[in-house]
This record gives structure tokens, C-alpha cells and sequence, in this order.
């Protein structure tokens, strides 16, 4: 009678979680250890093997070998180590067998980092223009991060692991974008589903300056009061007016804040532009216009009749 009693070694994945993406649970190896999701069950299974004739014994963790009467249950993370062999009915042992393997039952964390112009305000809404990159990754201790699925607004899931990177393009018209992700590792472990809401704003804002008091045309030229005041506002429907620069017949363009007097009397020459909170810069505007309008002088004329 032989002696040695052939004994199968079998992985059950319990899927007591059931994920919206419905990842499925695997064993995945490194090229040197097998990852299990949590969950798993070990079974022995001796498909020949007489009751009357022996049973089979294994140690888990290295505690005392018992019975083997129903699969181990892994239910908890890190490694293990499992020994089993039979034993026939007069105390011979079969050559002992053994398994180790990594539980892991942590999903990855989604990271980012965004890369070039973004600006945040106040109500910690998040603005883009489209030399943004977000960066992307999954952080993951255990089997490592299998997938990392990207959608935009209500469009398809994406698989963004090998690109690692989101843009919206050019293509992409200005307003808001809802981003939604979820990772997957090499086991099944789904995170869960995270969402973003950005805007995009490649816009400029818009920027006018108004005289005071008003001017008047005369002969096709612009005449003002001597003591003209210049006020500029600026308009931007996206991340914001964030600065307004004027500059003065030719000097260096300057921030204003506020009301702007104009120094010199004579022809003068103002341009202007607005940059919003992403960078976004209005075209130059120029108005030329002069606070020394000279009218000739009255004469007095003497009539007798």
C-alpha cells in the first residue's frame, strides 16, 4: 500500500464585497510570492484519501498542527505560512508541505500633483486652463495599483494608469468639469469612487477705463478736464480679476488699485490691460486723449450808434 497520499492544494476567493466596477478578486504574483485578497479561504482537499486510512494535519503560522476539518479563513492582512501533510493510520507522515503568501486587503489611495498654472479661491474651488496637468497615481503597500479609471462628467471610464496624467485640451470649452476616479490593485481591491470638480478658464478677462468727467470731440479729437480721473474695472467670469496694469504716456506698466489721476497736462497716451488669477491676459487697449483743451481768447468790440 502506498505510502503517499497525493493532497491538492486549492485557493477560494470569498467575494463578500461587491464593487459598482465589479473588479474581480485574484491571486497576483510578483515573480516571487503569491498576493491574496482578504477573504480568501485555504482548502486541503485529499480527493482519494480513506477516512479510516489517515487525515491530513497542517500548522498555521507555526502554532501546534491540528485536523484539518474546513478551509482557513484569511481575514487578516500581511503574510502567512502554511504547513499541512497526511498522516496514514499508523503514524507515518507524508513529506510536509509548504505555503506562504501576502493578504492584502487595502485598496490604493488616489495621489496627485498638478503641474503649471492652477489657482484655488476662497469657496476652495479649483481652476485649470489647459496647460494644466494633473498628475495622478495610486499609492498602494500591498499587490500594487492595477488600474486607475478617470471619467469626465458623464462620459466612459478610462483606464489613466499607464498615462498618469489629465488635460483638458484646448478642445475642451471653458466651465466646469466633474473628474471621477477609482483605483483597482492587483488583487481586486476596489477604493472607493472620488470626485473633483474643476473649471476651466483659458479666458481673459475683461478690462475698460472710463474719464472723468466725460470727454468731448472736437475736430475728431478727444478733449478732457484738466484734472481728469481715470477709473479702470475689469470683469472675468472664470478664476478672477487679479491685477490691472496701466501705463502712461510710454512708462512702465504699473498695478492700480484704484482711481488714477493723470499727472500731466497735454496729450496723453493710456494703455491698459487685466490678468486673471490663472494668468490669462487681456489684449492692450489704447486711448489717447488730451486734458489742455485752449480756446481763443474773447475780444471786446465797442459799437456806438
Amino acid at each position: 500500500m502506498k505510502k503517499h497520499i497525493l493532497i491538492a492544494f486549492v485557493l477560494l476567493l470569498s467575494f463578500g464585497l461587491i464593487f459598482a466596477q465589479g473588479p474581480e478578486k485574484k491571486v497576483w504574483n510578483n515573480g516571487s510570492i503569491d498576493y491574496l485578497p482578504l477573504g480568501t479561504k485555504l482548502r486541503l482537499e485529499n480527493e482519494t484519501l480513506n477516512p479510516e486510512a489517515g487525515a491530513i494535519f497542517y500548522s498555521f503560522n507555526f502554532t501546534d498542527s491540528q485536523p484539518y476539518n474546513e478551509p482557513v479563513v484569511l481575514d487578516e492582512e500581511g503574510q502567512f505560512w502554511l504547513s499541512y501533510a497526511t498522516q496514514d493510520a499508523f503514524g507515518t507522515i507524508s513529506p510536509v508541505k509548504h505555503y506562504t503568501a501576502i493578504v492584502d486587503g487595502t485598496a490604493p489611495e488616489l495621489k496627485h500633483l498638478i503641474h503649471n498654472t492652477y489657482y484655488i479661491d476662497e469657496n476652495q474651488n479649483l481652476y485649470f486652463t489647459s496647460d494644466t496637468n494633473l498628475i495622478i497615481w495610486g499609492e498602494d503597500t500591498g499587490s500594487g495599483t492595477e488600474n486607475l479609471f478617470v471619467r469626465i462628467n458623464d462620459s466612459e471610464y478610462i483606464d489613466f494608469i499607464d498615462e498618469g496624467m489629465i488635460n483638458l485640451s484646448d478642445d475642451h470649452e471653458d466651465g466646469a468639469y466633474q473628474l471621477e476616479s477609482y483605483l483597482v490593485d492587483r488583487v481586486g481591491n476596489t477604493s472607493a469612487t472620488t470626485s473633483q470638480l474643476v473649471y476651466l478658464d483659458n479666458t481673459a478677462p475683461e478690462v475698460e477705463m472710463e474719464i472723468s468727467p466725460d470727454t468731448i470731440i472736437l475736430n475728431d479729437e478727444v478733449f478732457s478736464a484738466p484734472t481728469t480721473l481715470l477709473s479702470f474695472t475689469a470683469n472675468d467670469e472664470g478664476s478672477g480679476v487679479k491685477d490691472i496694469f496701466v501705463s502712461i504716456n510710454g512708462a512702465e506698466f504699473a498695478s492700480v488699485q484704484g482711481d488714477y489721476v493723470v499727472p500731466e497736462i497735454g496729450e496723453n497716451t493710456v494703455r491698459f490691460y487685466a490678468v486673471d488669477n490663472l494668468g490669462n491676459k487681456s489684449d492692450v487697449k489704447e486711448v489717447s486723449f488730451s486734458n489742455a483743451l485752449s480756446l481763443p481768447e474773447t475780444e471786446l468790440y465797442l459799437e456806438i450808434e
